[in-house]
């Protein structure tokens, strides 16, 4: 019981005061539309939601629809933290324990570890190989569940300086991390009318060394529970508290005191916090009083707060967790299984965005925007599949227009192997925000080639590549085994380079297919195998 104090307040009225609607109702999860405890925001298309009594479900188009996807996992147990990294990769967990991890789009799960008389309260993630959970002690004097992986969750190694709980357990997505280095997890003191329960937080990661601060509050019959943390860079960040306030600090955690409440706000619990770590300084508080679930947004730490209206139908069953692509776009998973989406003002609108390499092995990004306000530069980063984002050029913006530009850079710099390009558009004011990634394999000058489909067998979507290496006609056909051209995929003048194009099949029955290659004089062809 002790997780669904979050939500226990009875609602008879709603009661909104906000300015201009930034919050829609994006849709809601298949029947039985069970709560969604933890959503994960790949990008603008992909999310993951993990729920009660055993449902987790995918979606590939922004949330629009949902796929159920619990094979594997244990019935009928509440999911609670949930990280995913992309469209097949995702690590779920519950209320027993447990992680379990899928990388084939949640068609089957497995088990990576259970820690009896635990809890998972969250998961994060930051690459197929790095990630990091925090889960209950499995009772009083027993250390917190924080574990870390290097190995994909292979293996979970308990961090050495993982706090010993007293009368205390840990709180749903109470948490949050600027890098891999500098967490914050809030817990709560079960004690009747707690005067203060502590923050955990590290500034060398979870092989590191955690410290504790006792921070100050007003718990009543169920406790003190500090259940919602933001953090806008590695010092300044609020918590929230079931006791009606909300704690600031400037020194990396290591004090704290009040800030100011919301306008109109008095006896409130708080739900959920999420930080921005953009430069914008946003933090948007979910929480629940009398009159209903709200959400309100700081951008100075709690000095001062703004509404932000929520669906009538949210305001009822609450924004349970948070998360965002960017400071202009954002999911929040909720009760009843309902799901919504922020939407703000883009300042730079990034119309495409994408890599290819030319004949001299060079990696020549291309991107596009439609309009641009107050854009000063573009830095161009890279990291390879192990390492951090690092800057390898910059491109000047062109300030205020609204007209469409175009841009280009060529990075000489990197050798042969995969790699990940995102943009980072700075404003003149020094706030800042970051593009998808894009991915590229880099093996030198180009070949014509054509690389065998991903996945094969497929259903009913896979991805093929292939490279030419020199500009152009291509054209890229698909065929069935009598010969009849059933699809094509590109057919037009092409530069040089590496491309990918994703081929669709949902009208074609199961069988064996043809996809042939032509360029300049020379074809290839291989086959691929459509299975429903």
């Amino acid at each position: 019981m002790k997780k669904f104090f979050l939500i226990s307040f009875l609602l008879f009225s709603l009661s909104i005061i906000s300015n201009a609607q930034s919050w829609s109702l994006l849709s809601q999860l298949p029947s039985p539309f069970p709560n969604i405890n933890s959503i994960s925001v790949v990008d603008a298309n992909v999310l993951w939601v993990a729920c009660d009594a055993g449902y987790a479900f995918r979606s590939t188009d922004g949330g629009n629809s949902w796929e159920l996807k619990n094979t594997g996992l244990p019935a009928g147990q509440n999911f609670y933290g949930i990280s995913a990294i992309d469209n097949l990769n995702c690590w779920i967990g519950t209320v027993n324990g447990a992680i379990y991890h899928t990388s084939d789009g949640g068609s089957s799960w497995s088990q990576q570890i259970i820690v009896s008389g635990s809890f998972i309260n969250g998961i994060n993630m930051f690459d197929l190989n790095n990630g990091v959970y925090i889960g209950d002690p499995s009772g009083s004097g027993q250390p917190y569940q924080f574990r870390y992986t290097t190995d994909g969750g292979t293996t979970w190694t308990l961090a050495a300086s993982a706090p010993i709980a007293g009368n205390e357990f840990g709180v749903i997505n109470a948490w949050d991390w600027t890098d891999q280095n500098h967490f914050w997890m809030g817990s709560a003191n079960l004690a009747v009318n707690a005067t203060s329960a502590n923050v955990y937080y590290t500034a060398t990661g979870f092989a590191g060394n955690f410290m504790t601060v006792s921070v100050s509050g007003t718990g009543g019959t169920a406790g003190l529970y500090y259940q919602t943390v933001g953090f806008t860079n590695e010092m300044n960040g609020l918590i929230s508290s079931n006791g009606n306030n909300i704690m600031k600090t400037t020194d990396a955690g290591a004090t704290w005191q009040a800030t100011s409440l919301p306008p109109g706000v008095t006896t409130f619990a708080g739900i959920n916090m999420n930080a921005i770590k953009s430069g914008s300084n946003e933090i948007r508080l979910s929480l629940n009083e009398t009159t209903g679930y709200r959400m309100f947004k700081t951008t100075d730490m709690g000095s001062t707060w703004m509404e932000e209206t929520l669906p009538p139908e949210v305001a009822i069953s609450g924004v349970q967790h948070m998360r965002f692509v960017n400071e202009n776009l954002g999911f929040g998973g909720c009760g009843a299984g309902y799901v919504i989406k922020y939407t703000g003002v883009v300042p730079v609108e990034l119309t495409s965005f994408a890599a290819v390499v030319n004949k001299l092995g060079y990696v020549v990004l291309n991107w596009s925007t439609a309009t641009e306000t107050n854009n000063q530069m573009f830095e161009i980063e890279r990291r390879n599949e192990i390492g951090e984002y690092f800057t390898v050029g910059f491109v000047s913006g062109f300030g205020t227009t609204t007209e469409p530009q175009n841009y280009s850079y060529t990075d000489n710099t990197v050798d042969a192997g995969k790699f990940y390009y995102r943009l980072k558009q700075i404003d003149f004011d020094g706030r800042y925000q970051y593009s998808n990634e894009v991915e590229i394999d880099v093996n030198g000058p180009l070949s014509f080639a054509l690389e065998q489909n991903y996945p094969n067998p497929f259903n009913p979507t896979t991805n093929i590549k292939y490279s030419v290496p020199e500009a152009g006609y291509v054209k890229l056909s698909i065929y069935n085994l009598v010969g009849e051209e059933v699809a094509v995929l590109v057919n037009g003048y092409s530069e040089s380079g590496f491309f990918e194009v994703s081929f669709n099949a949902t009208n074609l029955p199961s069988g064996t297919y043809i996809y042939n290659l032509q360029s300049n004089g020379s074809v290839q062809t291989k086959k691929m195998i459509l299975l429903k």
